[in-house]
């Protein structure tokens, strides 16, 4: 699947600067009675609601604030939580499955961001051996460009996705995506989505997903 097939509406980014290997604590919550921020320039602090998958849906018993989507029907996936570890295992035929979250970028225009995720694999490929996509993280930023005709929708401004895992197992590592967030001046109504995809046999664990800001100003140009 290229990107441009997620969620039927595109995916993601400017850069990919490769994975990294450290992991970074959440912010503690503001104190009692002090309102939150939107968004402020705070490198490292994790923008992500729910990123201990700590809360659970009463219904679904799946993470709060995390969706699961798949390329037709959701299932050939399943989705759990437990001890800050979510699960995405693939059941069924369908060549997909997301697990995502919408991210609100009020605060975050102009700036370099990271996501990143501690993950562990068991990949099979008991459904073919050319998956349709590969199984890794993803990005997709949709907005409108400035001076273009808000009538005509949103189209995709970053769209980015790890490299891929091959089948077999791999332990608790650290994967990440770098890109930058373009500036109010130049879009508007944005909508960022980040997402761990699953395309292969087998199953995958996810811990400590984290979106920060990396940079606030952009480089210096060189005279």
């Amino acid at each position: 699947m290229s990107i441009g097939h997620v969620l039927l509406g595109g995916l993601l980014c400017w850069g990919v600067l490769g994975p990294a290997m450290d992991c970074n604590a959440t912010d503690a919550l503001p104190a009692a009675g002090q309102p939150e921020m939107a968004a402020p320039s705070k490198p490292g602090r994790n923008y992500l609601l729910n990123p201990q998958f700590a809360n659970l849906d009463a219904a679904s018993g799946e993470p709060a604030n995390w969706f699961l989507s798949a390329h037709a029907t959701t299932g050939s996936y399943q989705l759990s939580a437990r001890d800050g570890v979510a699960t995405l295992r693939r059941v069924g035929p369908e060549v997909w499955g997301l697990l995502s979250q919408t991210v609100p970028t009020a605060g975050l225009e102009g700036k370099l961001v990271e996501f990143s995720v501690d993950v562990k694999a068991h990949l099979t490929n008991e459904y073919g051996e050319e998956p349709f996509d590969k199984t890794d993280l993803q990005v997709v930023l949709r907005g409108v460009r400035a001076g273009s005709n808000a009538l005509f929708g949103k189209t995709d401004l970053v769209t980015e996705q790890g490299p891929g895992m091959d089948v077999g197992e791999r332990d608790w590592h650290r994967r990440s995506l770098r890109f930058r967030i373009p500036a109010a001046n130049e879009v508007s109504a944005l909508e960022l989505m980040v997402s761990m995809q699953l395309t292969r046999g087998g199953e995958l664990w996810f811990r400590d997903p984290k979106l920060s800001v990396l940079r606030d100003k952009p480089d210096a140009i060189a005279e």
